[in-house]
């Protein structure tokens, strides 16, 4: 199993194939082992200067395995002889995912969690948090293009990277996530608000009471 742990553009721009977007965060461990085992032999893509951590931060999450990391500069081209593993990745902007869903003509997966949700969704979207991802895979409609967002576009990469790893041919990550789709002024889908027991009481303050037979 190789984990990239570039960022999402450069993983996009070139990246081999199988390999699964991480990112290099402190989450970095948590986000590995939603996508795969602890259990597996794993080799690890960073930068220059970061060779050392990876093996630290996925030992804490029960990897033992690293077999090997490997540092590419930013932009910088993999070795001629991984040419036939190089793939580059497609990525879905917030216009070209509106005009998609206005024809009809997409699934949306939303990795983010249930306070995410919450807050606020892209209209059509399916709800599957990244820990639930591998579980759910089956289910995720093959018909149409698959477009996953996030938040911001870090698990989206990294969710999108795992169903093409399993199979799914056709999956795009939305550029920016959610965030940028909100400042883009797209629709989105609010939830609706809760009630409280105050404004319970404020409403029903506001109703004319009515008379009530007397008890016998």
């Amino acid at each position: 199993m190789v984990l990239d742990a570039r960022s999402t553009d450069d993983f996009a721009s070139a990246d081999l194939r199988g390999a699964l977007n991480v990112g290099f965060t402190g989450a970095m461990a948590v986000t590995a082992a939603a996508v795969c085992d602890p259990d597996d032999t794993v080799a690890v893509i960073v930068y220059p200067g970061e060779e050392d951590a990876p093996a630290a931060h996925l030992s804490e999450w029960g990897f033992s395995d690293v077999a090997g990391v490997f540092a590419l500069r930013a932009g910088a081209a993999f070795p001629a002889k991984l040419a036939d593993l190089v793939q580059s990745t497609q990525r879905t902007s917030p216009r070209e995912l509106e005009a998609l869903l206005a024809d009809g003509a997409v699934t949306v997966i939303d990795v983010r969690g249930k306070g995410d949700w919450a807050c606020g969704t892209i209209p059509k979207a399916i709800e599957i948090a990244l820990p639930d991802l591998r579980g759910r895979m089956h289910a995720i409609p093959t018909d149409k293009p698959i477009v996953v967002h996030s938040a911001a576009g870090g698990r989206s990469s990294t969710s999108a990277s795992l169903l093409r790893a399993n199979g799914l041919a056709d999956v795009s990550d939305l550029t920016g996530g959610f965030a940028q789709w909100e400042r883009d002024t797209r629709p989105t889908k609010s939830a609706k608000p809760r009630k409280t027991a105050t404004s319970s009481r404020r409403a029903s303050a506001t109703q004319p009471r009515r008379k009530t037979a007397a008890k016998r």
